[in-house]
């Protein structure tokens, strides 16, 4: 993993027909600062001396949005168990929300043509 933001942002190629988009919000104002004592140790090629931080993680924040109008389909894992699609769709329409929601083909067998 070359940075924490890989395994949100990295999309595998046979996924690509999804065409989804992701919103990652990072809030800068209250950085920690590992490198504070910044020491570099040219021998291993790293800082010694990283301070962690202690501080518990915070909750997410909740962003104003039209669900309906950035969602047009939620695509279930075709690992996801049966019941996973239909909780979704519970889960959709507590929301209020219209957007279809239907489990991944990916590794059915490909249509034969004729």
């Amino acid at each position: 993993m070359s940075n924490v933001f890989e395994t949100i942002t990295k999309k595998r190629e046979s996924y690509k027909y999804e065409q989804e988009v992701r919103l990652v919000y990072w809030s800068t104002s209250d950085l920690h600062d590992a490198l504070v004592n910044n020491e570099w140790n040219e021998a291993i090629m790293r800082f010694d001396n990283l301070v962690d931080d202690a501080r518990p993680i915070r909750a997410g924040i909740s962003l104003k949005c039209d669900l309906d109008a950035l969602i047009e389909c939620v695509i279930v894992s075709p690992f996801a168990p049966p019941w996973f699609v239909e909780m979704i769709m519970r889960l959709r329409d507590q929301l209020g929300c219209s957007f279809s929601v239907k489990q991944s083909m990916i590794l059915n067998a490909p249509l034969r043509v004729n």
